[in-house]
């Protein structure tokens, strides 16, 4: 996904009151939104941007080495997968992942 007009911008609420950018984009039956908290990605004394580029390229490998598949159990895996990845014995945080994938509506109607 593309960053928005000014570039990513802070996490959500480092600093309350903060203005932030927004940014939309459609998703495709199948496509996977990952939202995650950053004791999953940052590790201390390190630079958060390596960290972000290493989660990427976790959920990228994970998606090559465990099909998610169209099912919910399929994306449970993948998500176990991602974080099996990336948790280990250097984690000092609290981590979160939220997957989400959209899926094709009951009977296979899309909304406009």
């Amino acid at each position: 996904m593309p960053l928005p007009d000014g570039g990513p911008g802070l996490p959500l609420g480092v600093l309350p009151g903060t203005r932030y950018t927004a940014a939309e984009t459609s998703l495709r039956i199948g496509d996977i939104v990952l939202m995650y908290s950053d004791g999953l990605t940052e590790r201390r004394d390190s630079d958060p941007d390596l960290d972000t580029r290493r989660f990427v390229e976790a959920a990228e490998s994970a998606l090559r080495s465990s099909d998610p598949g169209a099912d919910r159990e399929g994306l449970h895996a993948y998500a176990e997968n991602l974080v099996a990845r990336l948790d280990g014995p250097h984690r000092a945080d609290d981590a979160t992942l939220l997957a989400l994938r959209r899926v094709e509506p009951p009977g296979g109607a899309r909304r406009h």
